[in-house]
């Protein structure tokens, strides 16, 4: 990524109100595999809850890219709750 820093931001919306208070996300971490970057996160909830998972990257000049912008893959988008959760992004085909 050079001299480019970013501010990457997980966004998650909770798909039903009525138990959104008790979902939540642990654990996040970034690393790098190869040409991807990795999000690894739990989603932690009763059972068959599900929310609405996405990213949004602000660049220090301001622009910012959202998840159906970029080249994503894996548990994003509706999700439901569980471990281990991955979302890969191919950041050099974005930058």
């Amino acid at each position: 990524m050079g001299k480019y820093v970013v501010i990457i931001i997980l966004v998650i919306l909770f798909v039903n109100p009525h138990l959104s208070f008790s979902l939540e996300y642990q654990n996040a971490q970034v690393k790098q595999d190869g040409e991807y970057l990795v999000f690894y996160y739990d989603l932690t909830g009763n059972p068959n809850q599900e929310a609405v998972v996405g990213i949004e990257i602000k660049t220090p000049d301001g622009k910012i890219y959202t998840t159906r912008n970029l080249h994503l893959q894996g548990d994003i988008g509706l999700v439901n709750v569980g471990n281990n959760k991955r979302i890969y992004w191919n950041i050099f085909k974005d930058f």
